[in-house]
């Protein structure tokens, strides 16, 4: 009797430490889940064009670029760290550079991340734009083919 309630006891501690500590990894998972979307919403921008209407050309790529890879990276090229991956943001900011400021490089940038008829619609627009990436990509990918 004594040693089926050692063992019962062995069990039910076995069991309860389980439950706890299946509960604590829940509540630090929750914890960095929010974490993450804190930093998410700190660094998240408004991609509307009022808004982007405040940036620079240059910042502009720069968060189209970290949206879309997702690094956060310095322009000696050091990674400071992660960014909110949205490869949805970055088009959005990269049409905006394209529509309002006529800027080439953005439509090479979308043909090259972009699918279907859109892709050599944006590589012509850039070609016609005068975007030096575009003309050469454009006379290697289609000039040079089988």
């Amino acid at each position: 009797m004594l040693l089926l309630g050692a063992s019962f006891c062995c069990a039910a501690t076995a069991l309860a430490i389980h439950v706890v500590h299946g509960a604590r990894l829940q509540q630090q998972w929750a914890q960095d889940y929010q974490q993450q979307l804190t930093q998410h919403r700190e660094k998240s921008i408004d991609v509307t064009p009022q808004a982007l209407q405040g940036l620079s050309t240059e910042q502009a790529f720069y968060y189209a670029y970290s949206y879309y890879t997702g690094r956060d990276m310095r322009p000696q090229g050091q990674m400071r760290g992660a960014y909110p991956h949205s490869p949805f943001k970055a088009q959005t900011i990269l049409r905006y550079l394209l529509r309002y400021r006529q800027q080439p490089r953005a439509a090479f940038i979308l043909a090259r991340t972009s699918e279907g008829a859109k892709r050599g619609e944006y590589l012509q627009q850039a070609v016609s734009l005068g975007d030096n990436y575009a003309k050469f990509y454009s006379v290697v990918d289609y000039g040079c083919g089988p």
